[in-house]
């Protein structure tokens, strides 16, 4: 099992901004450029400033998903956000469009600190994946943590993205229970394509196969 954890903590700032974006197309690079360009506007537009971003998470689903690794370019190019991860999707959707077919979605945060890991080998123990998932992440979290984002009484955000299929998802999910604070939100997906048809892309631009990617946001939940 190869497991990778990565402080990435955002410039930040008070306020916690967000924008959404889509686009159909077939490929990879240019699809995840207009669709960061949408997301872009629509934070700029809800910040009220020409910023950029901190953070980014991408979907990709249908032809658009071909090419990780340009994806992952086409992000950071366009947004600046340092951490972009994301993974490929039987289907997605904002809070603007659906794409059932070809596309990407987008989703740009502004003033999020984020820590983000992945661990590969994901079907060959699952349970153990979880494990040593939340403890990795926990050890950093205790590293970066300040006074406000470190109040036991507001649990961090724990978002997590699976792949390849549904086969490792009730495993997995139990040793993550059993691995976080009590009363933890997380968020999570499943694919249910073949595992040669999917990917993690994790926060230092590499693509990951069986694999699960993991963000941790830090800050007063």
């Amino acid at each position: 099992m190869i497991q990778e954890v990565t402080e990435h903590i955002a410039s930040g700032t008070a306020k916690i901004v967000a924008g959404t974006g889509t686009s159909s197309g077939r490929d990879s690079s240019a699809t995840a450029a207009q669709a960061t360009t949408h997301a872009l506007a629509h934070l700029q537009a809800m910040a009220g400033t020409n910023s950029r971003a901190d953070f980014a998470i991408v979907l990709a689903t249908g032809a658009a998903a071909a090419s990780p690794e340009d994806i992952g370019l086409a992000v950071r190019g366009v947004s600046g956000a340092e951490v972009v991860v994301g993974c490929t999707t039987s289907g997605l959707f904002s809070d603007s469009n659906s794409i059932e077919e070809s596309g990407i979605a987008v989703l740009l945060c502004q003033g999020i600190e984020p820590i983000t890991g992945h661990v590969e080998e994901l079907s060959a123990d699952p349970s153990g994946a979880a494990q040593a998932l939340t403890k990795a992440l926990d050890r950093a979290k205790q590293e970066t943590s300040t006074e406000e984002t470190n109040d036991p009484e507001s649990p961090p955000l724990l978002a997590w993205i699976l792949s390849p299929g549904s086969n490792t998802t009730h495993p997995f999910v139990d040793a993550l229970q059993q691995g976080l604070p009590p009363a933890t939100p997380v968020l999570g997906s499943v694919q249910t394509l073949t595992s040669a048809q999917t990917w993690v892309l994790t926060a230092d631009g590499t693509v990951a196969r069986d694999a699960v990617n993991a963000i941790r946001l830090l800050g007063a939940h």
